[in-house]
């Protein structure tokens, strides 16, 4: 029986206004997939704001350029149908301005459709923020 498979999209700063982000992608296996850039047409998702699937379809396919699509596919091709794979996207701290945009609304071309990541029961996605210093403090001091 195949395990669960994570696979962490890893969104780092760009060099200037009009480069592109760099992206990178890990599974749990250590397989490590960069060279992956993510620019994002902001007038042509505009246009699309309120059409759900072509604005979550078009910020896929800016997302998941070659080297990230392959690190899905292997993701997805070994996990068994009880175990969905878990895919965590992490936006770097030099890249906050890409948490304006709705990455739940994600779509990726996955054999033949669009599948949702968000609200499919085929992957289990999330967003992650990453602390830039370690947080030590307590959270709650009484007792349960």
């Amino acid at each position: 029986m195949a395990a669960q498979r994570d696979i962490s999209i890893r969104v780092y700063g760009r060099a200037s206004e009009t480069s592109p982000y760099q992206v990178d992608a890990t599974l749990d296996d250590d397989s490590y997939f960069p060279g992956g850039q993510l620019q994002i047409p902001d007038q042509e998702l505009l246009k699309l704001d309120l059409d759900l699937q072509p604005y979550g379809s078009l910020l896929g396919q800016c997302l998941f350029t070659a080297p990230i699509l392959r690190a899905f596919e292997k993701a997805y091709a070994t996990v068994s149908s009880k175990q969905p794979p878990r895919c965590c996207l992490c936006i770097d701290p030099n890249a906050a301005d890409l948490h304006a945009y709705p990455w739940e609304r994600l779509f990726v071309q996955w054999q033949g459709s669009a599948l949702p990541l968000a609200a499919s029961s085929l992957i289990l996605f999330s967003r992650f923020i990453p602390l830039e210093e370690e947080y030590t403090a307590r959270l709650w001091a009484g007792q349960l």
